[in-house]
């Protein structure tokens, strides 16, 4: 009878082995699912999803303040560089200000349908390598860092339409193609206004109020604006 008390206690000890040994899996593949996204808890009510290839976008669209933005990008970020920003339709953040985004860096943003007033300048610098798509749309933006624009070495595609940018911005880019500046209350543009950004094909200023072209030369050699 002792021998077979020894035995199962033997068998339990080995299955309550296995359990926590297949419970311990489990976790490791809870956090591998996780990875590369920062913790959840970290980055609250900001949200990191990452696809199969680890490319992670980060949703921070119910932010309630710029300060809560910042400490969001003040946690523990172990990988800080996403695919993309989202902040859509936030009716709290007026300013995306110089670090509120920490270390992290972006290849596409998307902030559109908020209140929005200004980006300020180098909000956006740990980008300036990686970032290929603007969207700053449907906000209320009268700032932004125009004369940064040559500093970022990949952007292809700036989205500002339907904002409020009281004049027409500097253009300077060798990398940009794509410009919508549509729906803005600017009522003058430069004849000299697209000379520096030779690779641009397509430009958007439709439902502004522009009346007149100041003076300057015009040069749209380089381009095929639609």
């Amino acid at each position: 009878m002792a021998g077979l008390h020894r035995l199962l206690a033997l068998l339990a000890l080995a299955l309550g082995t296995v359990a926590v040994s297949v419970a311990e899996e489990k976790a490791k593949d809870a956090d591998l699912r996780r990875l590369p996204c920062p913790d959840p808890h970290d980055i609250s009510p900001c949200v990191c999803t990452a696809d199969e290839q680890h490319n992670m976008d980060i949703d921070c669209s119910q932010v309630e303040s710029e300060d809560q933005l910042a400490r969001v990008f003040s946690s523990t970020i172990p990988f800080p560089h996403f695919h993309a920003l989202y902040i859509d339709g936030n009716q709290r953040l007026k300013v995306l200000r110089r670090g509120d985004l920490g270390p992290a860096s972006f290849e596409l943003i998307h902030i559109t349908g908020g209140v929005l007033e200004e980006v300020q300048e180098e909000a956006l610098s740990q980008s300036y390598p990686t970032l290929s798509h603007i969207y700053i749309q449907e906000n209320n933006v009268s700032r932004f860092p125009f004369a940064e624009l040559p500093l970022f070495t990949s952007l292809v595609f700036l989205q500002m339409h339907t904002n409020s940018l009281e004049s027409f911005p500097g253009l300077d880019s060798d990398t940009l193609q794509q410009v919508v500046l549509s729906d803005n209350p600017f009522g003058e543009i430069p004849l000299d206004g697209f000379q520096r950004v030779k690779n641009l094909y397509s430009i958007s200023v439709s439902a502004n109020d522009v009346e007149i072209l100041l003076p300057g030369k015009v040069d749209v050699s380089h381009n095929d604006l639609a």
